[in-house]
Order: structure tokens, then C-alpha cells, then sequence
């Protein structure tokens, strides 16, 4: 099933929220001098990029989905005339 333009809406502002963090603890991984946060501010932007690239790949296949579906059509329409 598509998402809705609603649902859109929300993985849009998502993403860019995710988009955010990872740059933030990227900065702050970059920034300290201390081993212990340098690590752990590198996994918190490692576990932003994966929920980045999950709905990212799923609004890939959305978009996959939609393009086929619209092809179908557009080819049972011809069909037609």
C-alpha cells in the first residue's frame, strides 16, 4: 500500500530531524578530546544514519511502487484506446 501525503509529510520532517542529529553528534564527536564520548557520540550518529537510510529506502520503494502502478495504467489505458 502507498503512503498517504500526510505520512509523506511526517517522514519528511523525520528524516530531517535524523538528518540533525547525525550531524550533531558527528560535530560532537569531532569536537571532544575525551575517547569514552568520541565513541559513544560516533555510535549515537551511527544508530541516526541507519533510521535515516530505513525510511529513506522505504520512501525509495514508495516512490518504485507509485511509478509502476502509474505505468500499469498508463499501458491498460493505450490498451484501451
Amino acid at each position: 500500500p502507498l503512503i498517504t501525503s500526510k505520512e509523506l509529510t511526517a517522514i519528511e520532517d523525520i528524516l530531517g530531524m535524523e538528518q540533525n542529529l547525525i550531524e550533531k553528534y558527528r560535530n560532537y564527536a569531532e569536537s571532544t578530546g575525551d575517547c569514552k564520548l568520541k565513541t559513544q557520540f560516533g555510535e549515537a550518529a551511527s544508530k541516526h544514519q541507519n533510521h535515516f537510510d530505513a525510511l529513506f529506502a522505504l520512501l525509495k520503494n514508495q516512490i518504485k511502487i507509485k511509478i509502476t502502478e502509474e505505468i500499469k495504467h498508463k499501458t491498460v489505458t493505450e490498451k484501451l484506446l
